[in-house]
């Protein structure tokens, strides 16, 4: 079953967050998540049906730690992707994945080239520090 909650892209929504707020609201584990959606005010995930329904019960309450709307959504179908993910996901075109871009090229090219100045010379009687790429 698919629900909504009232933060997206726009307010720098994020899965990394997104989902331990979801578990914790609704009293589910990690793994009753299928996908999440984040749109641009809104965010779609998807509720496992064996917990859906008591989901559906708990994101009710309103919750002291944040004030993020969480609703389900009852105008999809079961396995269906939800209406409005259709109009917000970027047109791509076709490729064969063993196929890369500019194959031709190489990586540099169209690059400006950057000039490196000689290391200055360290004042007399101090060592030059090193520098060390971590």
């Amino acid at each position: 079953m698919w629900f909504r909650a009232a933060i997206g892209r726009r307010k720098n929504a994020e899965a990394r967050w997104l989902l331990p707020m979801i578990c914790r609201r609704g009293g589910i584990d990690k793994h009753d998540i299928g996908a999440i959606r984040i749109l641009d005010t809104t965010t779609e995930f998807e509720i496992s049906n064996g917990v859906a329904e008591q989901f559906a019960v708990k994101i009710r309450r309103p919750d002291k730690e944040d004030n993020i709307r969480i609703e389900p959504l009852v105008d999809v179908a079961q396995g269906d992707v939800p209406s409005e993910q259709r109009l917000h996901t970027p047109h791509r075109e076709a490729r064969p994945k063993n196929q890369k871009r500019h194959r031709d090229k190489p990586a540099h090219a169209g690059q400006p080239q950057l000039a490196r100045a000689p290391a200055a010379k360290p004042a007399f009687g101090k060592k030059a520090k090193k520098h060390r790429r971590g």
